[in-house]
């Protein structure tokens, strides 16, 4: 063996001398004839990404032509259709309609859209619920508002996610932190996912009218976010700045005024996640309410200096509103107020703004907030599976396969150009929105909207009351309803 060895060694030190003579040679020898057709290993070599490894990685099998049969829930201000029956030019339909063929032709399936019925938000949970009575096998996914059916997975109407094989929930076409925050004792019975654009639409977006502000002289908004200074006190001290009676009644009262702040009042509880403050208190496996905490009570009395002044903001309940098409959102494109914050799907309303119009990320609590948080409201859909599935086992693949499609193809179209190219009026608003999407974050008592706090909460910001004594008014509801659901997890 010891001989095997030495022979090697030598044979390795006459390769490296050959080598090295080689080497030095180098800077003599002429340069060798320009061949615009040669190309070296080094450039043959190909580098595929994680993503990219990720996607191929995808399991394929042939299903037969089953038919994947999903449900959708109709929403007032959201793009819920998860399927088209023809190409239309329109780039979000195509995306979804070639998304949901490409799927088709791997697996050799169908994919069945049944949508709820317009103006009906419950439709999705109640077939959810009747067909776990019935034991009726209708369909294999469904998508539905998170405020009317996410109580819905205590009463045993769905399956656990994390039982479904084939499904690998730390892939980045599922969102992350929903995984993590809405899992309890290793039960997932819903989470978001690209898949279904009802999620993106109910991401909180606060934009800015870019003419209100260049008339009041107001900061360059991006570079206050890139400086990591755009914080609740700063958005709230430039509002407070923005106010002029235009209507010369001598009052601000209406919408005919100019306000700073232009907001959907039941997206007030959601500064608290941006703020990188929760209710629900997680920590491992425990799930707890322990009251408000510090930063909870501080966001909401940073918010009553704006919110508990009806002089200073305009809301769904601000008189005048009517005047305008869309109510409050036409203040906005009527240039009667600086800031507008709601829903991204309400946002899609703004493209015929005559003034242009930016957006920002969620304000943080303060400088020393070591990133940019958001959310969604509570309408945004969940997908789940339903309990009367029998298919569940099989699925995996299919789940897998459209969240991954999805994910590569329907969440670039529907932010960097759809929104882009329809909605948003610069190269700017799209960084704004890619900060938006990269750190959501989510609290399972505001989905819940147990004990009533997403109301109370905004109740409490509109007013000067004592965050701490009003919450400890429905502190036993609150904690009543996750005892509750944390019982009914347990014994599923």
């Amino acid at each position: 063996m010891k001989k095997n060895i030495l022979s090697l060694t030598l044979a390795l030190l006459l390769l490296l001398g050959v080598v090295a003579g080689a080497l030095s040679s180098c800077g003599s020898a002429p340069a060798p004839a320009d061949r615009g057709d040669d190309t070296t290993a080094a450039e043959e070599v190909t580098t595929v990404s994680p993503e990219q490894q990720l996607f191929d990685a995808l399991a394929v099998k042939d299903y037969g032509g089953y038919e994947f049969r999903v449900m959708t829930a109709f929403s007032n201000y959201a793009i819920t259709a998860f399927d088209f029956d023809t190409m239309s030019g329109e780039l979000i339909e195509d995306t979804i309609y070639n998304r949901n063929r490409a799927v088709e032709e791997k697996l050799n399936v169908k994919i069945i859209n049944t949508k709820g019925a317009d103006g009906d938000y419950c439709a999705v949970d109640n077939m959810l619920r009747k067909n776990a009575a019935s034991g009726d096998d209708m369909f294999d996914l469904m998508f539905s508002e998170a405020g009317i059916s996410g109580k819905s997975a205590a009463g045993g109407y769905m399956l656990n996610l994390l039982e479904i094989p084939g499904v690998e929930w730390s892939n980045p076409w599922w969102e992350q932190n929903a995984v993590e925050l809405y899992q309890i004792s290793d039960r997932l019975f819903y989470t978001y996912s690209p898949m279904h654009l009802h999620y993106y639409e109910s991401v909180i977006a606060p934009c800015f009218n870019k003419t209100v502000a260049e008339n009041y002289g107001i900061e360059d908004l991006y570079k206050t976010v890139r400086d990591k200074k755009w914080t609740l006190d700063r958005m709230f001290e430039i509002a407070s700045s923005v106010n002029l009676d235009l209507d010369g009644d001598g009052a601000m009262n209406s919408a005919n005024d100019l306000f700073g702040i232009d907001i959907s009042t039941i997206a007030l509880c959601y500064f608290v996640l941006g703020a990188g403050g929760s209710f629900i208190q997680r920590s491992g496996n425990s799930v707890t309410y322990d009251g408000l905490s510090e930063r909870v009570v501080s966001i909401a009395e940073k918010m009553q200096t704006i919110f508990s002044d009806k002089a200073k903001y305009i809301g769904y309940d601000t008189p005048g509103n009517e005047s305008y098409n869309n109510g409050y959102i036409g203040a906005f494109i009527a240039n009667h107020a600086l800031f507008f914050v709601d829903v991204l799907g309400e946002v899609r309303g703004l493209r015929a703004m005559d003034a242009d119009f930016g957006i920002l990320p969620m304000p943080m609590y303060d400088e020393s907030q070591p990133d940019y948080l958001s959310t969604c409201y509570c309408g945004a859909a969940i997908m789940f599976v339903p309990v009367s599935n029998a298919a569940y086992a099989e699925n995996g693949p299919i789940l897998e396969m459209l969240g991954a499609y999805s994910w590569k193809d329907l969440k670039p179209a529907y932010y960097e150009i759809n929104i882009q190219g329809k909605v948003t009026r610069d190269e700017e608003s799209v960084e704004m929105l890619k900060i938006l999407t990269d750190n959501m974050t989510f609290d399972l008592g505001l989905l819940l909207q147990l004990g009533g706090m997403n109301g109370k909460f905004n109740e409490v910001a509109m007013s000067t009351k004592s965050p701490v004594t009003e919450f400890e008014k429905i502190s036993n509801r609150i904690g009543g309803d996750l005892e509750k659901l944390l019982e009914s997890y347990e014994n599923l």
